[in-house]
């Protein structure tokens, strides 16, 4: 949870939040593999959404962030 109400440090007005979860597998000692999900919110429209047909970009109060990726080590 981040309060940033002047705008101080993200240059809007908002209160922040965040979670996140993780699956981790490991199917040997050097490869690793996982799978983390984000969900952020805002109390203002921060998060950058569709392209309208303007040009200009449709903004939103949440955002979900799916990644995945492996990590090899020698």
């Amino acid at each position: 949870l981040f309060d940033d109400d002047d705008g101080a440090i993200s240059g809007t007005a908002q209160e922040l939040s965040e979670l996140t979860g993780t699956l981790e597998y490991k199917p040997r000692d050097n490869f690793l593999m996982r799978l983390e999900a984000r969900q952020d919110w805002s109390t203002a429209f921060v998060f950058g959404g569709e392209l309208l047909a303007d040009g200009t970009q449709e903004l939103k109060k949440r955002q979900f962030l799916l990644l995945v990726n492996a990590v090899a080590s020698f």
